[in-house]
């Protein structure tokens, strides 16, 4: 679907309604193309496709959340080129410490080439293992070499977290304390957006 709507640039009749006040735009396996449709078939501004696509839609949001793999390829840059604002995700792990400057860097290049009114709203933090010297080693580090850039919120794996892919949101009774951290994150983001 997400595919289908880039190509079209217009989500508007691949978005769907999940429950009231949720709206899912899914992807699925043919976006693996996108890089290579963007660059053999695609003619204008690559790196704006995605705000094309999501412009007929977005005054119908109060926010529009966009997931992004892992990378600086061709779907983070048109996610950071359509944002206003941008999270940056730090896992506590040796790889993503090493990402994270370059991530950035990333981000200042787009707001200087093509998203000036993007901002960086923070790093989230998150633990992969609470336990772990060296994961809470990394957060400490990430945290004094960014200071106010990192949310106070630190995201910890959890049982009960780990658990909402099985018990689902519905007649979950441990909902509430998966959700804890979730709920104090975005009211951070909230408040710095």
């Amino acid at each position: 679907m997400f595919f289908q709507a880039l190509k079209e640039k217009d989500a508007h009749k691949y978005v769907h309604n999940v429950s009231e006040g949720l709206d899912l735009l899914t992807a699925e396996d043919h976006l693996a193309r996108f890089p290579s449709w963007l660059y053999e078939s695609y003619r204008g501004n690559r790196s704006l496709v995605l705000k094309a696509t999501l412009e007929n839609v977005q005054d119908e949001y109060d926010y529009i959340i966009i997931d992004t793999p892992p990378a600086l390829g061709d779907q983070t840059i048109n996610a950071l080129a359509a944002s206003d604002a941008v999270v940056a995700m730090f896992e506590a792990s040796k790889f993503c410490y090493s990402a994270i400057g370059r991530f950035l860097e990333t981000c200042i290049h787009v707001q200087e080439l093509v998203n000036k009114d993007m901002k960086i709203a923070g790093i989230l933090r998150s633990l992969i293992d609470a336990r772990r010297t060296d994961n809470k080693a990394l957060i400490e580090l990430i945290e004094e070499e960014y200071g106010e850039l990192c949310f106070e919120t630190i995201m910890t794996r959890t049982a009960a977290i780990g658990r909402l892919s099985i018990n689902g949101f519905q007649n979950n009774p441990e909902l509430n304390q998966g959700l804890k951290l979730y709920r104090e994150f975005v009211k951070e983001l909230i408040e710095r957006v």
